[in-house]
């Protein structure tokens, strides 16, 4: 049976249950347990994952939210664009040495009642950083930002940041479908 791994911030924490279960056919699905947060939190914890990212066929992967976010009034985010640029070429380079297939997810947007501490401006910024890296490096893209902009009103929760219960049922097809595509 093929395995897929998803890495991730607490979007994927919200979607990976739902993804394991479109795919329960198909393929095995690990996620770590923990948040993975920050790209740079990522990348150092890899070494703890390495099995299970060394069995992967396909790597499903996301970071963005927490880097974004502005921790004390009146900075910019927590994690600036270059150290953000840097820590994303290194997490697509070391995937990559896996011999799985990577797929990046684009950082969803947020909601207005959560513009004081992140801002979709930033947000896509960061987007744009990232797949100006890893496009090149062959990495493809899952564009959970674009599919969240079409509704976001109905697919984020109360707290502006989070997907809804029907943001959920989207990311996890989303998902699943670029995972179901690579495995073939």
């Amino acid at each position: 049976m093929k395995h897929a791994v998803l890495l991730g911030d607490s979007i994927r924490s919200a979607y990976a249950p739902q993804v394991k279960e479109l795919l329960a056919d198909e393929c095995e699905v690990w996620w770590p347990t923990e948040n993975c947060a920050f790209a740079k939190w990522t990348l150092y914890s890899l070494r703890f994952w390495r099995d299970k990212l060394n069995e992967a066929d396909v790597i499903h992967w996301n970071n963005g939210l927490h880097d974004v976010v502005r921790m004390f009034p009146g900075d910019g985010p927590f994690v600036s664009l270059d150290e953000y640029r840097d820590a994303i070429f290194k997490l697509g380079r070391e995937l990559k040495k896996t011999g799985a297939r990577v797929i990046f997810a684009t950082t969803t947007p947020i909601g207005p009642k959560n513009e004081y501490q992140r801002s979709n401006q930033d947000i896509e910024s960061y987007n744009r950083a990232a797949l100006d890296i890893l496009v090149p490096m062959g990495i493809e893209i899952d564009d959970l930002h674009a599919l969240v902009m079409q509704n976001p009103g109905e697919m984020l929760s109360d707290d502006d940041t989070h997907p809804s219960e029907e943001g959920v049922r989207l990311l996890a097809h989303s998902v699943a479908g670029c995972i179901r595509k690579s495995i073939k």
